[in-house]
């Protein structure tokens, strides 16, 4: 009898002890009974506001319910967040939705965000990573005159690749140097790589890239914030220089 109870007691308090380890799961049940719905998905920035994208470029503006008032701080563009709302969404558009927990689950970048989603607040005039959309401005950079709000694709050989950004050239441009947030994603000398940018994050400026020998170069171009950089694919029909 003693050692029934025994183990009758030892099997409650490992049960207990597993709760009280899982005690994200135990809120989530919580939750689940609160008629309260998950969501997993990418962190859009504009202004003070913020949206959620999901994989397939559809995105809800986050309108925070809960008593955190700092409940979206520090979120960037591109981070990965796993939030559970109400589940009514407002008909509006963008549509909106009700959050009341809100968990940065992965650092991301700009280039995570689909293009579909960007294209779609460009249209309606939202401002999105510094850039500002909805006019029909045309500049003129490098002899180039396009929408300031043209998405360009330009492909680029890596003369030097650093950790936080790094040095090509493209046969469109001359010599280029992109700076992007994050790590060297892979990239390394002599890759050819794939661009994507805001027609408007493209600056002309003088200087020299004194860190490669011999080039004497007076002026060249500059992408602070671009959307995509990846390897260039020759599967998908694309250039690879070298």
């Amino acid at each position: 009898m003693k050692k029934r109870f025994f183990a009758l007691s030892l099997a409650l308090l490992l049960a207990l002890l597993a709760l009280m380890a899982a005690g994200c799961d135990i809120s989530q049940s919580v939750d689940e009974l609160k008629g309260l719905e998950k969501d997993t998905g990418r962190v859009l920035v504009s202004g003070k506001t913020y949206l959620i994208v999901y994989d397939d470029g559809d995105f809800l503006v986050m309108n925070n319910v809960s008593d955190n008032d700092k409940l979206f701080e520090g979120l960037t563009n591109g981070d990965k967040i796993e939030i559970y709302r109400k589940g009514e969404i407002a008909e509006s558009y963008p549509a909106q939705c009700y959050v009341e927990k809100c968990k940065k689950t992965e650092d991301g970048s700009i280039s995570d965000i689909p293009r579909k989603a960007i294209e779609a607040l460009t249209e309606l005039g939202w401002v999105i990573g510094g850039v500002e959309t909805g006019e029909n401005e045309e500049i003129t950079t490098g002899g180039l005159t396009q929408n300031r709000h043209e998405i360009v694709k330009i492909y680029l050989y890596i003369a030097i690749a650093t950790e936080d950004g790094f040095v090509g050239s493209s046969n469109e441009l001359g010599r280029v140097y992109v700076k992007y947030p994050g790590a060297n994603k892979g990239i390394e000398v002599s890759d050819t790589i794939v661009v994507e940018y805001y027609a408007s994050d493209l600056k002309e400026e003088e200087g020299t890239f004194t860190h490669i020998t011999g080039n004497s170069d007076k002026y060249f171009y500059k992408i602070d914030n671009p959307i995509i950089v990846r390897k260039s694919d020759p599967a998908r029909g694309e250039p690879v220089f070298g």
